[in-house]
């Protein structure tokens, strides 16, 4: 695939007044982090519907991991297509989403660019970004993590037991406008695991859905889930089921 920057970026939250002043005080939360956070959009009549991915790459291949139901409909079947807003790095080291977007097809005719996990409880999806299902244009940049990020279950416990603040970074949709944005920060405490999800007390909004969970461990911030609502609370999958839900998917892609 030709047309991309790569860079290693990652996080999830909204403002809050002082807890917007300390995650920005935190050494680490870079543009480089923060630029593979994108805004992912859906209409449905005249209502906007808005989430958050994360890029990953393995190899020459990109992939956006987000929540199931930020790609599917209030029926929850997957639509065709959602948009993605690009991000861009301002000169003050900030990311600005927008205002271009693209169209990232998921489905056409017989041929699908999205994977769901077996495990239906886990509110995951994988999209493919390439240029079968995506109109990137030469000028764009796309930034991705790569997928060695993703840690197994003793470095997920391993960084959460070292760890009492969370941090998410994603785009709660409280405006419905479609225009320039940047990403917002949530942070909060971790509260433990129920059953396999991570539960924290950050006050996560619509839009915040698949945001990425980060905490931070001997001086650096570390991957360890995606954001998404449960009980009215907000809860995160653990970032090892990335692999344990799509390893029929990288081991396709590994052989490519």
């Amino acid at each position: 695939m030709k047309f991309y920057c790569i860079i290693i970026p990652l996080v999830i939250i909204i403002f809050l007044g002082v807890a917007t002043e300390y995650c920005k005080s935190q050494p680490g939360l870079s543009a480089e982090l923060k630029a593979n956070v994108y805004r992912i959009v859906s209409m449905e009549d005249s209502l906007i519907f808005e989430g958050t991915g994360m890029m990953l790459s393995q190899g020459s291949n990109y992939f956006l991991i987000t929540n199931r139901h930020v790609i599917s409909d209030q029926n929850g079947i997957v639509r065709d297509s959602v948009f993605i807003f690009l991000n861009n790095k301002t000169s003050n080291f900030d990311v600005i989403s927008g205002p271009q977007r693209r169209r990232v097809l998921l489905e056409k005719g017989d041929t699908l660019w999205y994977y769901l996990p077996s495990l239906m409880s886990l509110d995951l999806a994988l999209i493919g970004i390439g240029p079968s299902n995506v109109d990137f244009r030469g000028i764009d940049s796309v930034f991705s993590l790569k997928t060695d990020i993703i840690p197994d279950i003793g470095r997920i416990r391993a960084y959460l037991d070292s760890t009492t603040i969370l941090t998410a970074i994603g785009y709660p949709g409280k405006d419905q406008i479609l225009s320039v944005r940047t990403p917002e920060y949530l942070w909060g405490y971790f509260e433990g695991f129920d059953d396999i999800f991570i539960k924290s007390n950050i006050p996560i909004l619509h839009g915040n859905s698949g945001s990425p969970l980060i905490a931070r461990y001997l001086g650096q911030y570390r991957f360890v889930g995606i954001i998404f609502m449960r009980y009215n609370s907000a809860y995160a999958i653990p970032a090892n089921y990335i692999y344990t839900c799509f390893d029929e998917y990288f081991r396709m892609i590994s052989k490519k």
